[in-house]
C-alpha cells in the first residue's frame, strides 16, 4: 500500500495522541486513585418522597400571584475541598 509520507506521519501522530489520552487515564484512574465522589448520602429510591427534603417537590402558587419552582438538585455534587 503506497501511503503519502503527511498522511503516514499524521496517522501516527493520531494514535500517539490516542495512546497519551488512553495513559492519562490509566494513570489518574489506577496510580493516583481518583474516584466519583464517594461520601455522597445515599437515599433509597423505593421511599423517596417519605423524606423530608422531597416533601415539597413541583410548582406551587405563591402569595403574590407567582409560582414557586424549586431548581434541582446536583445529580454528582463535589464536597468544598478541606482543609
Amino acid at each position: 500500500m503506497n501511503v503519502h509520507p503527511y498522511e503516514k506521519a499524521w496517522l501516527w501522530f493520531a494514535r500517539g495522541v490516542i495512546v497519551v489520552f488512553v495513559g492519562m487515564v490509566f494513570v489518574s484512574t489506577f496510580v493516583w486513585g481518583l474516584k466519583p465522589p464517594s461520601n455522597v448520602e445515599m437515599i433509597d429510591p423505593r421511599h423517596v418522597l417519605e423524606d423530608a427534603r422531597f416533601q415539597s417537590l413541583g410548582v406551587s402558587p405563591r402569595p403574590d400571584g407567582g409560582l414557586r419552582a424549586p431548581p434541582p438538585g446536583p445529580r454528582t455534587p463535589c464536597p468544598p475541598p478541606g482543609p
